[in-house]
This record gives structure tokens, C-alpha cells and sequence, in this order.
């Protein structure tokens, strides 16, 4: 973690800064174990199993577990790079809102149905 002080003659809109320093493995590795989307940093796949990441040990959140337990959780989301971690999400019982528009409710109904046929 690295902590960046404004200069000492600089005025009051320029804060602190804290960012955290990953490694590319520690950013890919989300994806690389199945990972399609997370939820305050709780990383889950399309089915909703949680996926266990290294991050996991350093991240100050709600599990999903607990998550499930709220009620009620809203979410908003859009875009055609959502539409597998709002299945997820969905499918993992994180949520109870959604809040979509329609052409992103379209393709996930879409995908849905694609993924529920490659069960079978």
C-alpha cells in the first residue's frame, strides 16, 4: 500500500491518496479460477459459487455468505460485460433488487436460457 501526501503549499481539494500496489497475477487471478464478477471485492463465478481468491485474505468486506443473509441488497448494473456476473449475482442469491435496463435484461434472460440448456 502506498499513501501519496499532497504537496505542503497545495491547496485544500488536493487529498491523500491511497492506492494498493497488485501484482498481474493477483489481478488475473480472479478470471483465471472462473471469476465473472464480485461484489465489493468477493469474487463468485456464473453459477454464484463463491471464488476464493488471495485477495480475499486482504480485503475489509462482507463475505457472500453474509451478504446473503441482508436483506434487502439492491444492485444496479448495465452493459454487455455484466450480463454473466448479474446471472452470477442472481444465481448466487446475493441480491434482491435489480436494477437493469432493458437491453441488458434481455441478454441476460438470453444467456440464462443458454446456460440452464448446457445443463442438461
Amino acid at each position: 500500500m502506498r499513501l501519496e501526501l499532497p504537496p505542503s503549499n497545495s491547496d485544500a481539494s488536493h487529498a491523500p491518496t491511497i492506492s494498493w500496489a497488485s501484482s498481474a497475477a493477483t489481478t488475473l487471478e480472479p478470471s483465471a479460477k472462473g471469476a465473472v464478477g464480485d461484489i465489493s471485492g468477493r469474487f463468485f463465478d456464473i453459477a454464484g459459487n463463491p471464488v476464493v481468491t488471495e485477495l480475499d485474505e486482504r480485503i475489509l468486506a462482507l463475505s457472500l455468505g453474509d451478504l446473503q443473509t441482508i436483506s434487502p441488497v439492491v444492485a444496479a448494473a448495465g452493459g454487455d460485460d455484466k450480463v454473466e456476473a448479474i446471472l452470477g449475482a442472481l444465481w448466487g442469491g446475493y441480491l434482491d433488487v435489480l436494477i437493469v435496463d432493458e437491453e441488458t435484461a434481455g441478454k441476460v434472460l438470453k444467456r440464462s436460457t443458454e446456460a440452464r440448456s448446457a445443463q442438461v
